[in-house]
């Protein structure tokens, strides 16, 4: 029995010795498998993290990296800002003494006939004969002098409004927070914000980039109508460098009654700014129209080059200076300004601007004025110098028919300036005219012409003045036109409005020529017509554009805007008259203002019946019966 007892309970044992070990392995096994899994996790986690600081230092590096870059954009930006400032102060000081030489002169002559007419009185009254008639040759005499003194004040004058425009504006110290504040602008009473805009309005959480507006209070606050924005055209206008002219035009009711608003459109001035090169020069090198086919060649490849930069300098911003954006982005200023609705004046490219904001924004309208109309069907055609050079031939054959008539013009060159004109424009493209060490070539020449043709009548004599310089060798004069057209400064640097221009244009407009069609264009450059050698400087860039163009708005009706009041001048050689016309049409709601006067834009010139009807209009909302005309 013990045996068999002994026996039955080793066997028990075994077994139990069996199952022990299977049961400790496998709890060892699991201990083992969760040890392994605690480990795995601890790697996954370490790798997670390890992922999320290379992100970081990613994103750390790339904000670096973005920070280093507006650095430096604003280094530059200083540095031109400042070479601006002092050039644009240096013309403005030399334009004032100019303005002050010219106004001494003047009174010097006035003090002198007043006392010639009081020694005059005197010998009457004394019945000294002798006296009186000698006093009465001398004022025959120094009538010729007074009309001399008086005519010398034109150009010191005209010198002086246009260094004015040029003078520098500061930047707003307001910060790219939200909600927008608005901060004192200077210490001149007008107030200035920067808002943060989407890049790309399509995706409203990507990159952003920044607009500055400023603001003119209006003078009688109490009895405001709001903001009335402003926009100068181009494309590639500064609104707020307008703000300064537009406050010495403009109406004294408008200036009374309204807050004007300057906001600078995307890529242009003092909101984020497209940026080319340094220098435009070669955009007017005159070897373009060179008589050797290798040396136009070489020309254009230099346009190409610069082209190029712009793309790597400007990067995505180059997409996105689209019309459309920039009034979605003058809205996004409308409502940091609490305003129901905005009022608005445009002039040039400025009433394309302000005519598809009517087309989003409709019931975000109170009133707007277009100034010098751009054709509604803007998106769907080419709109450049070239389309204007019909308006541009008849302005210049109407100012050299001027002087044809006067002798005392100073082309008269024996009554047949336009004779005159032909050989001086086909001698630049033989031999430029040196001028300080710059090449004056056919286009430069040109671009000068075109300069003086905006300002219509008011021009003719800066023109024919040039032109006679020019025959004498003396290029100066009609350079200084071209350079003030163009946005270069004395320094050789450039504004920011051409580069602006091309970015804003070249997306925009329905057509534009291949690189094939430039090269071809310049390779079988034949004889010159006027204004063909400029038509051609200022229509290659878009050839070369390193951006697609966009899909602009290619019917504009406003329906449900407010009345819109569209004016245009008879004789405008940039917008003709047609275009308004078109746009007043293709507005569901707008009347036609017209000025039977020459030069491009009228409102703000001092034209009592255009500023009456645009003040009417404005305040009271009044606007004046379709197709009325306002004599010149």
């Amino acid at each position: 029995m013990t045996d068999a007892h002994e026996t039955n309970d080793a066997a028990v044992g075994a077994a139990a010795a069996r199952r022990g070990p299977g049961r400790l392995g496998f709890g060892i096994r699991i201990v083992a498998i969760v040890a392994a899994l605690a480990v795995l996790g601890v790697g996954i986690t370490t790798r997670r993290d390890a992922k999320a600081r290379e992100r970081s230092a990613e994103a750390a590096s790339t904000n670096a990296g973005e920070r280093l870059t507006r650095t430096r954009e604003q280094e530059h930006r200083a540095r031109t800002d400042r070479a601006a400032a002092r050039a644009a102060i240096a013309d403005f000081t030399d334009a004032a003494h100019g303005a002050t030489d010219a106004s001494a002169a003047l009174i010097t002559e006035e003090a002198a006939l007043t006392d010639r007419l009081a020694r005059l009185r005197a010998a009457g009254a004394s019945g000294d004969f002798g006296t009186y008639n000698r006093i009465v040759g001398e004022l025959n005499a120094s009538v010729d002098e007074i009309n001399a003194a008086a005519a010398n004040l034109q150009r010191p004058f005209e010198s002086l409004s246009k260094s004015l425009t040029g003078l520098p504006t500061a930047h707003c110290a307001g910060t790219l927070a939200t909600p927008t504040t608005f901060v004192a602008y200077g210490s001149s009473g007008l107030r200035c914000a920067r808002l943060r805009v989407p890049l790309d309005y399509a995706d409203p959480h990507g990159p952003t980039l920044e607009i500055t507006a400023v603001v003119r209070p209006a003078e009688d606050p109490a009895h405001s109508l709001g903001p009335l924005f402003l926009n100068p055209g181009g494309p590639g206008g500064s609104a707020i460098a307008f703000l300064r002219e537009a406050s010495l035009v403009l109406p004294a009711e408008v200036l009374r009654r309204f807050d004007l608003v300057g906001v600078d459109p995307r890529g242009v001035g003092q909101s984020t700014p497209v940026d080319c090169a340094d220098s435009l020069d070669p955009l007017f090198d005159n070897r373009l129209t060179s008589g050797t086919t290798s040396v136009r060649a070489k020309a254009l490849r230099l346009v190409q080059r610069l082209v190029h930069q712009c793309g790597e300098r400007s990067g995505a911003l180059l997409r996105h200076v689209d019309t459309a954006s920039t009034a979605r982005d003058l809205d996004r200023v409308r409502v940091a300004l609490h305003a129901r609705q905005i009022s608005y004046i445009g002039f040039s490219y400025g009433t394309y601007l302000g005519a598809v904001y009517a087309d989003i924004f409709r019931h975000n309208l109170r009133a707007a004025v277009l100034d010098g109309a751009v054709s509604p069907n803007r998106a769907r055609r080419t709109e450049s110098l070239s389309d204007s050079g019909l308006g541009f031939d008849d302005a210049l054959t109407a100012a050299l028919f001027d002087c044809s008539a006067k002798p005392s013009c100073a082309f008269f060159s024996g009554g047949n300036p336009s004779k005159a004109y032909d050989a001086l424009m086909a001698s630049f493209t033989v031999k430029p005219l040196d001028v300080a060490g710059r090449a004056m070539g056919r286009g430069l020449a040109e671009l000068g012409v075109v300069s003086a043709l905006y300002d219509g009548h008011d021009g003719w004599t800066r023109l024919t003045d040039a032109l006679a310089h020019a025959a004498l060798g003396d290029g100066a004069p009609l350079l200084a036109l071209s350079d003030d057209y163009a946005g270069r400064r004395k320094d050789g640097s450039y504004n920011n409005e051409l580069e602006a221009h091309y970015a804003i244009n070249c997306i925009e407009l329905g057509s534009r020529p291949s690189p094939t069609d430039a090269q071809q264009r310049v390779r079988n450059l034949g004889t010159l017509g006027r204004f063909d050698a400029v038509s051609l400087m200022l229509s290659m860039p878009c050839a070369f554009w390193p951006v697609p163009p966009v899909n602009g708005l290619s019917d504009i009706h406003a329906t449900g805007s407010a009345p819109i009041l569209v004016v245009g001048n008879a004789h405008d050689p940039v917008t003709p008259i047609e275009n308004a016309t078109a746009l007043a049409k293709s507005l569901d709601h707008a009347v036609l203002l017209r000025w039977e006067g020459s030069g491009h834009t009228v409102v703000g010139r001092g034209i009592d019946c255009i500023d009456t009807a645009v003040t009417n209009y404005l305040v009271n909302l009044t606007a004046p019966a379709d197709g009325t005309s306002c004599p010149a």
